[in-house]
């Protein structure tokens, strides 16, 4: 077990960098549900209303559902987007007061 808890914004995160790389929101549906879903049950709800979230995995499982999370991989089809930015785009304002 890890020392140190892991948060709703890092599961967020991960979540985020995922679907950035191809891998589909179903997949990661599905593993929040097998994650949160035991727990939602187990508190005496007669079903889950709504959607789940990351944060609905509990923080005993965390470390398990971070780790499947991140074996998550696109299908072998996905070609990812490129996507160029510079640094006028970043920090417009400075490149504005360079000029």
């Amino acid at each position: 077990m890890s020392r140190h808890k892991i948060s709703d914004d890092l599961l967020n995160i991960t979540i985020g960098i995922k679907r950035e790389s191809g891998v589909s929101d179903a997949q990661i549906h599905d593993l929040i549900e097998k994650y949160a879903t035991d727990s939602a049950t187990q508190a005496g709800s007669e079903g889950i209303v709504g959607f789940l979230s990351a944060e609905d995995v509990p923080a005993e499982r965390r470390a398990a559902f971070l780790g499947e999370l991140s074996a998550l991989m696109p299908p072998p089809s996905y070609e990812k987007k490129v996507r160029m930015i510079s640094a006028a785009d970043i920090w417009q304002s400075r490149v504005e007061s360079a000029a």
